[in-house]
């Protein structure tokens, strides 16, 4: 029984080294966007592990993802650029940065965690955290999301773990959450 429980807690342990370790800042790919396309414009740079897969978005905003595969998650990375319409104006952009519009999004996306207004490289930006259940693809998903308002557009950069047990997903988001905001804050707008 002694022997089971020290290979139990042996292997759990093993687990989350592995799960704690799956962003090494000193082996970073960049994308850039050069404007064309579906990114609208928005020349930017976008880091992401140099192990993880880039793919062309399969959604008309959807830029870039990148994705990283175990047996019972996925991470992926997303630049998305949506089109406003029009040029908001400061205040404007002000009240979408607030909380409570920031909650708001969040509620809409899904289950709410969090949501602030935070500066991205001298850019006021949107930091909204939740949980999601993906009916079509039998998947749940907890999302950090950065959301920039740039000129005509918005641009998201989103990174979540999704995983058909909803409690691998949360642990492993929550396990890496300073890792994935360290990453989401490299994007830059040049």
């Amino acid at each position: 029984m002694l022997k089971t429980i020290i290979i139990f807690n042996f292997l759990f342990t093993l687990q989350n080294i592995t799960y704690s370790q799956l962003i090494n800042f000193e082996n970073l790919c960049s994308f850039k966007s050069n404007g064309l396309g579906k990114s609208r414009g928005v020349k930017s740079n976008l880091s992401y592990p140099c192990n993880w897969k880039l793919s062309d978005g399969d959604l008309p905003d959807i830029v870039k993802t990148m994705t990283y595969k175990a047996n019972n998650f996925t991470i992926t990375e997303a630049l998305t650029v949506i089109p406003l319409g029009g040029n908001p104006t400061t205040k404007e952009i002000d009240m979408l940065l607030s909380t409570k519009e920031l909650k708001s999004m969040c509620e809409d996306l899904g289950t709410y965690i969090s949501a602030q207004k935070i500066n991205l490289n001298s850019r006021d930006a949107g930091e909204i955290i939740y949980r999601k259940y993906l009916s079509s693809k039998k998947l749940y998903a907890t999302i950090i999301q950065y959301i920039i308002f740039y000129k005509d557009v918005s641009i998201n950069v989103s990174i979540g773990v999704l995983s058909e047990n909803a409690n691998i997903s949360k642990q492993i988001f929550f396990e890496n959450l300073v890792s994935f905001k360290k990453l989401g804050l490299r994007f830059s707008i040049y």
